[in-house]
């Protein structure tokens, strides 16, 4: 699931561990929530997005909620 936030997290070099300690969350939360059997909260996705659009600036605006969320 994720497929596209799994890309980015990839182009910008971001690993379980980065995304949790980013987010405030254990590394079993975000994989829970990255195979669906938990729902992400708005405010966690706000997180993502900001996260990845510093780590990759050129890509921010690609990166909206819609595209990162997109459940495949």
């Amino acid at each position: 699931m994720y497929d596209n936030l799994k890309s980015e997290l990839a182009r910008s070099n971001v690993n379980s561990y980065m995304l949790a300690h980013a987010i405030h969350k254990t590394r079993q939360s975000v994989y829970a929530k990255m195979k669906n059997e938990s729902d992400w909260t708005l405010r966690e996705m706000l997180e993502i997005q900001s996260y990845l659009k510093e780590r990759k600036p050129e890509r921010a605006e690609l990166l909206t909620l819609d595209y990162l969320f997109k459940e495949e």
